[in-house]
């Protein structure tokens, strides 16, 4: 018996004609068992019990199998690079092969963070924040891949990417992208995400294009009252109660360095 464990009993309900027969006409009896019945939690591993009764009487517990381990399926993205687009209007692109496991393509909740690599390190690990460095990762999107689990070898017809809007950068500093990804399932949520791709490092400008040196204006059109003629505006009954009229072009010109 285990040393440590706690006890969950199941109580099951069979009948006669659900007993499977074995050559030797013993009934054995076969259940399978829901996941959601009972709170199994992976990472851990579990021995099983069982005994037997009715109403009336019931058997010793029998000896307990052997543990069961609990675990989820590694995820891995095929090669393990996340592909960057150019900048566009102050934001990039980022996209990665579909993440698989052994059993294929499976649902994955995934995040992206830029970590900036500490200085004289040609090859720094991205598995965590540098040491002593403020600010050295920095949680940029999240993507939930909630495609259909698939087989191995299934060709895929696009990649899965998240759009990142970028601010923070330091010049002179080297940054890298990192997605890390688990299982979107019941009970994963309480693994840590674990790295499953990267981008190359690169070093971020002293000086940038226009496209990054110019701010962008994301504000609505300001509202502007019409003038009108004096002997319309004495006689206007609009200043009357509590109602003010305010009026706006009707339209704004398309422009090709619009947001």
């Amino acid at each position: 018996e285990p040393e440590d464990f706690s006890e969950l009993n199941l109580v099951l309900s069979t009948s006669a004609a659900e007993n499977a027969v074995t050559r030797d006409l013993v009934p054995a009896r076969r259940v399978l068992l829901a996941a959601e019945r009972f709170p199994l939690t992976p990472g851990r591993a579990y021995a099983f019990s069982v005994r037997v009764g009715d109403t009336h009487r019931w058997s010793e517990w029998s000896a307990f199998s052997k543990p069961l381990s609990i675990a989820m399926p590694k995820l891995v993205c095929p090669d393990g690079r996340l592909y960057v687009s150019t900048p566009l209007n102050r934001k990039v692109t980022v996209e990665w092969e579909p993440l698989v496991c052994e059993f294929g393509r499976v649902p994955a909740e995934c995040i992206v963070s830029l970590v900036r690599l500490p200085e004289g390190h040609e090859e720094a690990s991205l598995r965590a924040p540098a040491q002593g460095a403020e600010g050295a990762e920095q949680f940029v999107g999240s993507y939930r891949d909630g495609a259909a689990p698939t087989q191995l070898g299934r060709p895929e017809t696009s990649r899965p990417g998240v759009e990142l809007a970028l601010a923070g950068f330091e010049p002179g500093q080297r940054y890298a992208f990192v997605l890390r990804a688990r299982h979107d399932a019941l009970g994963a949520a309480q693994f840590d995400f674990s790295e499953v791709a990267r981008s190359p490092h690169f070093t971020w400008e002293q000086q940038q294009d226009e496209e990054w040196s110019t701010a962008v204006d994301w504000s609505l059109p300001v509202p502007v009252q019409q003038p009108v003629a004096e002997d319309l505006e004495e006689s206007s009954l609009r200043w009357q109660g509590q109602a003010v009229l305010l009026s706006w072009p009707a339209g704004l010109l398309a422009e090709e360095d619009s947001p």
